[in-house]
């Protein structure tokens, strides 16, 4: 067999092998990523003291990270702490209690962060309480029979 044919069949071969980046799917935040963040992640990270001084909230509360650093590094995600602590590469395997994370829900962060970390829009943010309760005015005293009037009447009174 000539030497073009070769170089032919080689190139052939090449081309038509699939390459696992070339078939690589988006990785969706809402979808993908949010689920086990919530479920996982939250009860620790969030509030005002969080462990390690990390919160998973938002986009930007992952760049900046905790007392060890950023928890991702958009487009390495096999470097991002957050993936290391997963995978128990680094310090204290996350989460601490229960099951380790598998591999394929690894993997999917991971390439969420390869990917570019993008949160589209979304945070974890929870429900903001009041640091008031609500609460119920006496009713002035009046002639009206609506308490709403009675409110009216006293404030014009004035």
């Amino acid at each position: 067999m000539s030497i073009r044919v070769q170089c032919a069949l080689i190139g052939f071969f090449f081309a038509i092998t699939p390459h696992k980046k070339a078939f690589a799917q988006t990785v969706e935040f809402l979808t993908g990523v949010q689920p086990v963040l919530s479920e996982k992640c939250l009860s620790c990270h969030s509030g005002d003291t969080p462990q390690g001084g990390l919160k998973v909230h938002t986009r930007e509360e992952m760049l900046k990270g905790g007392q060890s650093g950023p928890a991702i590094v958009p487009g390495k995600g096999a470097e991002s702490l957050l993936v290391t602590k997963m995978q128990g590469k680094k310090g204290l395997r996350m989460p601490p209690s229960g099951p380790p994370l598998s591999a394929d829900v690894i993997d999917r962060i991971k390439l969420w962060i390869d990917q570019g970390a993008n949160f589209s829009g979304a945070s974890l943010k929870t429900e903001r309480i009041a640091p008031v309760g609500p609460r119920t005015p006496a009713i002035p005293p009046g002639q009206a029979e609506n308490p709403v009037d009675r409110f009216i009447d006293a404030y014009l009174s004035k």
